[in-house]
């Protein structure tokens, strides 16, 4: 919502003052998570306080702006529709690429990790009737969860494995901080049965402390199979050595789990596994 905005004040900066916030810093790449984790209809798995839909109307802006100055031919494949259309308002009309082709992201492997965010999106291709794994292992940032380690699974479209609390609002929500932004209201192993394993990674910025956070250790992608692997030792208060988490997708329909976990100390583990649930039942 912020770049929405945002990027209207770039081209003023660049033509009057020759400072270039598009070209130099990660707004260039801001694409590439909804392209990678939506299917067709912009449905998409996401965590912390946020819902299940990319809203094109948010981002607007920042695809034609990208389509425009980057000459980027996968934003303008959303938007050149929408534009000839008659759809994209003032922005629309001064930002007409020239000369640029549209690309299907069909085009691309269909499973990407992104490093800065966190997360590891494991798809076994890109029709809306295929499987949506997505993997959290990063730093903290602004609406996140106490949830480091934990996934979601979508398959034709709906949500197989979700998390607590995913459709019941936030800040109105009672259960809000006892539960849903804990570990208990996610996929994530539990140690002694503490809802509250975990404590929040190293938030996203440029201060100092940026350094215990989970990281992808390394990955994998490919048309027939996917893999990963991250460390979640951080965040678990001391109690632990090492813990790590690997995924290896046999596309389209194996996947395995793998938690290693090392501790000088006797403990009890637990995984947690949430269905989805609508009007009180489970999908």
């Amino acid at each position: 919502m912020a770049t929405r905005d945002l990027v209207k004040a770039l081209p003023v900066l660049e033509k009057n003052f020759g400072i270039d916030y598009t070209t130099t810093t990660n707004l260039k790449n801001t694409y590439l998570y909804p392209l990678y984790a939506t299917y067709s209809n912009g449905r998409m798995q996401d965590f912390g306080d946020d819902d299940l839909e990319f809203r094109y109307s948010l981002t607007a802006n920042t695809f034609m702006w990208l389509s425009y100055r980057m000459k980027n031919p996968w934003t303008w494949y959303y938007v050149q529709k929408s534009l000839e259309a008659g759809k994209g308002g003032l922005m629309g009309y001064f930002w007409q690429p020239q000369g640029v082709t549209p690309k299907s992201r069909e085009e691309l492997i269909p499973s990407h990790q992104f490093p800065v965010k966190g997360n590891m999106v494991m798809r076994s291709d890109w029709s809306d009737s295929g499987s949506i794994l997505v993997f959290k292992c990063g730093p903290n940032s602004n609406h996140y969860h106490v949830d480091q380690g934990t996934f979601q699974l979508t398959t034709n479209g709906e949500l197989l494995i979700s998390e607590a609390g995913l459709e019941g609002g936030y800040y109105a929500n009672l259960y809000y901080l006892c539960n849903d932004i804990q570990p208990i209201g996610h996929n994530v192993m539990l140690i002694d049965n503490d809802a509250e394993s975990q404590v929040p990674a190293d938030y996203e910025n440029s201060i100092a402390a940026l350094r215990n956070y989970p990281r992808i250790l390394h990955s994998f992608t490919g048309w027939g199979a996917d893999e990963a692997e991250g460390d979640l030792t951080c965040v678990y208060k001391d109690k632990i050595d090492k813990y790590t988490r690997s995924w290896l997708y046999m596309k389209p329909d194996i996947i395995f789990l793998y938690d290693a976990v090392k501790s000088p100390q006797g403990h009890s583990y637990s995984w947690l596994f949430h269905a989805e649930h609508v009007n009180g039942k489970v999908r």
